[in-house]
This record gives C-alpha cells, structure tokens and sequence, in this order.
C-alpha cells in the first residue's frame, strides 16, 4: 500500500523538522491518508502538563515526524498503535537507530512515566528490518 501525493509540506517557523520522507508512517491503519502533511509531536506535550522540567526537555529535541493530516486530526497517531508505527517509521524510513530512540524516552525527566511510553510498550509488536 502505499501513501497519497500530496504538495511537499513547507518548513515550519521556528523548529527543525524531520527530513521530509513523503510517505505518511500510519499508511493503512485506521483511516484513509489525506488532508496533507503534518508535524506530529512522537511523544506528546500534553503528557508532561505541569513538570516544567520534562517540558523544556521535549522543546529541546528533535521530537516530531511528518504524518498526513488525517491521521493527526483523528488522531490516530496518538493511539498505542499509531505510536508503535511511528517509532517503527523513525528507525526504518527516517533512519534513526533504536538505542538512540530509546535513550530519548529515558531521558526524560517523566514525574511518573505513563505506561504507554514506556521503551517495551513503543516496540511490542514491531519488528525492525520488517515492513
């Protein structure tokens, strides 16, 4: 399966996106792909609402990835599943590596660390090298 065409998204203001890879993460799951691209927070603000610390953690890393509009609206992209497809994506096509994910979770100053963003739950049933 693969993902629509849309126009190349334009560089936000402000932040360093991703590189574009044009192929939306979540292709497949849930919904139809649409409505253009979007920046999706992998690991959510709202998580860390009122520890000021893990806040200023996230603002000062690279903590985005480019999914249609659809998937983000609907939100799609923060469902487990969504985030397993996601973190699959950031090894697989955009060529980050696990550990380096990994210690991007760890590395942040959670005050109780939510179950689904625990390093286990964002791999379970992905398997990288496969598609």
């Amino acid at each position: 399966m693969t993902s629509p065409t849309f126009e190349t998204p334009k560089k936000p203001l402000g932040i360093s996106p991703p590189s574009f890879t044009g192929v939306c993460p979540l292709v497949g799951y849930g919904i139809k792909c649409g409505l253009g691209w979007h920046l999706h927070h992998w690991v959510g603000r709202g998580v860390v609402l009122g520890n000021k610390k893990a806040r200023r953690y996230l603002d000062q890393h690279v903590n985005m990835t480019w999914v249609c509009g659809a998937h983000n609206i609907e939100r799609w992209a923060d469902a487990r599943r969504g985030r397993q497809l996601i973190t699959w994506h950031k090894v697989m096509v955009e060529g980050h590596h696990p550990d380096e994910l990994e210690a991007f979770i760890d590395g942040i100053p959670w005050k109780v660390q939510p179950h689904e963003y625990k390093w286990e739950v964002l791999i379970s049933g992905v398997e990288f090298g496969t598609v």
